[in-house]
């Protein structure tokens, strides 16, 4: 959240926290939880009357827990936060001087 709160841009920081943390707690309180189901509905098939499944459900569990390194990727470098701020700013003063 600290780096997303860093590369947005000024004056909308408060609108953007608000649209990343709603994301998250839908992401967290919904989406997880209705895939886990899903998963397990399809293709595993844990039930309180057969466990005897548990096992694979967990490995599943633990092999999508990776799926969010994939991401890192995506996250900018402190240098491409710093050049995106200057090309900002330069765009920032380039408009004022047009008005």
């Amino acid at each position: 959240m600290a780096l997303f709160a860093k590369i947005s841009p000024r004056r909308i920081e408060a609108t953007l926290f608000a649209l990343l943390t709603s994301v998250m707690n839908f992401d967290t309180y919904i989406e997880q939880p209705m895939m886990g189901a899903f998963i397990n509905y399809e293709f595993v098939g844990v039930n309180k009357d057969d466990m005897s499944k548990y096992s694979t459900l967990c490995l599943i569990a633990f092999i999508c827990s990776f799926i969010g390194f994939a991401l890192l990727p995506l996250i900018p470098l402190r240098k491409d936060i710093r050049r995106s701020k200057r090309l900002r700013l330069a765009q920032e003063i380039k408009d004022k001087r047009a008005r």
